[in-house]
């Protein structure tokens, strides 16, 4: 399954959005935002893993592993913010 920004997700019972997508080491990361009543949730952030064999997600808990995670959205985020800036 493949996954873009800004994406809407049903994930159980909540819905997401998408705020980046990482591919690391052929694993899937989803940096998302919960929405409720249309509106995003502010302070609502959650880190999922994507498991294609199960087709399902995972909350990423490990705090090191979130951590590292965070860092790498927020790289990939300010990048592409720099790459817009310059068209």
């Amino acid at each position: 399954m493949e996954f873009q920004r800004e994406q809407e997700l049903k994930i159980g019972e909540k819905d997401y959005y998408v705020v980046d997508v990482l591919k690391i080491d052929g694993n899937t990361y989803l940096y998302t935002q919960e929405i409720r009543d249309g509106e995003l949730v502010e302070n609502a952030y959650v880190v999922f893993k994507y498991d294609s064999e199960k087709n399902g997600m995972s909350i990423i808990k490990n705090e090191e592993k979130l951590n590292d995670l965070l860092n790498k959205f927020a790289e990939n985020i300010m990048k592409d913010l720099g790459d817009s800036s310059n068209e």
